[in-house]
């Protein structure tokens, strides 16, 4: 910069100062020559280009600096403002201790650091990765308890329709046994069903598909034919994806959605009872860079990983207190949605009486707050 001024003050006093020294020919008019380019020259230097952040917002300063996790940190930029610019490894040695990041990290009993491309995410770590991001979620959230994918799905649809808000779940994918997440969105009477593998070749997993209709609990149903994962052995991208996924669409507008995917397929020959969707444009930016393929997937999978972890340690940091971190993690995994719908599904509880349920009670609260907001 300095260059560039001296540049631009020497050419001020040649320009204008020398055509004088050209005509008064005089040793007077020598000395004015170069006095004037000397105080042209320190004047230069005193000029100060103005703080670009200063002029800029913020956001759009944010931008122009190096950011933790690129196009992978969808949800934690923004969602944490008074934290931004915080780096992972400065939260890290704050919160290691806390049970929630010991989990994540490998430092438990365990030992399974989910940091780490091989390794698979629990059903517990899946869930508070999702009730964590709940603070503004247009939808109920919840993970299935994997005891029957047909029944839960009913049970959850029963509940929303109570609630009148749309629905999320994370549950194992039918027919893949324990160790395949799959994602599902309900709406009113329409459900999509997003399998991070694309087209998946389990039978189990389309008998419980034709169930739905059988059993008239779905109008409409919509099959991602999207492939996010494509893990050379083994399956245990899913588990990140779907996070990504329930996060990102909990923040959506779901009627909306669903009004996109009906138009998508309203001129398209169907010989099945479902439509099969596109679902790339209605993906988060980390995700929509994993399905074209930019860079180096085990690498993208592993940033995504990490930016999960810096989501946990950003509400570590929110929380505060250790003890009380630990308190809000262990009841992330029996939420208000969760209890209720386990009660449902044991039977504990049938859908008649849910108006006595103290948990659903507060879920009730809730809606009135989401649809006041909605009307906004």
């Amino acid at each position: 910069m300095v260059s560039g001024n001296l540049k631009i003050g020497i050419a001020l006093g040649f320009f204008v100062v020398v055509p004088v020294a050209f005509i008064s020919l005089s040793i007077a008019g020598l000395i004015v020559v170069t006095l004037s380019a000397i105080i042209a020259t320190l004047l230069s230097l005193s000029y100060t280009r103005p703080n670009t952040d200063s002029v800029l917002s913020r956001h759009q300063a944010s931008h122009l600096r190096p950011q933790p996790f690129a196009v992978f940190s969808d949800f934690s930029a923004g969602y944490f403002p008074r934290f931004e610019g915080q780096s992972l490894s400065s939260l890290l040695d704050k919160f290691q201790d806390c049970e929630v990041i010991r989990k994540f990290t490998g430092k438990s009993k365990e030992k399974h650091d989910l940091r780490n491309f091989t390794e698979w995410y629990s059903q517990d770590i899946v869930q508070q990765l999702v009730i964590s991001h709940q603070d503004s979620a247009n939808a109920v959230c919840v993970v299935f308890s994997h005891r029957d994918f047909f029944h839960e799905l009913t049970q959850l649809k029963m509940l929303i329709n109570n609630l009148q808000k749309p629905g999320i779940f994370i549950s194992m994918e039918p027919g893949s046994g324990q160790n395949h997440f799959i994602l599902g969105v309900i709406h009113q009477n329409k459900l999509l069903l997003v399998n991070p593998v694309g087209t998946t070749s389990h039978k189990d997993f389309y008998a419980s598909v034709h169930k739905l209709f059988d059993t008239q609990l779905f109008t409409e149903v919509f099959l991602s034919e999207t492939k996010i994962q494509h893990d050379p052995q083994g399956l245990v991208s899913c588990g990140p994806i779907c996070v990504a996924l329930s996060q990102h669409l909990s923040q959506s507008n779901i009627e909306g959605l669903f009004e996109k995917l009906r138009n998508s397929v309203q001129n398209k020959s169907n010989q099945e009872k479902y439509h099969r969707v596109n679902l790339r444009e209605y993906l988060p930016p980390s995700l929509q860079a994993i399905v074209d393929l930019q860079g180096n997937y085990q690498e993208n999978i592993e940033k995504l990983r990490q930016s999960h972890l810096y989501q946990l340690l950003l509400r570590c940091q929110e929380i505060g207190n250790q003890t009380d971190i630990d308190e809000y993690f262990d009841k992330a995994l029996n939420t208000n949605a969760q209890i209720v719908l386990r009660k449902l599904v044991l039977g504990d509880i049938s859908i008649l009486d849910l108006d006595e349920t103290p948990e659903f009670i507060c879920l009730q609260d809730k809606r009135v707050s989401w649809q006041k907001t909605k009307l906004k």
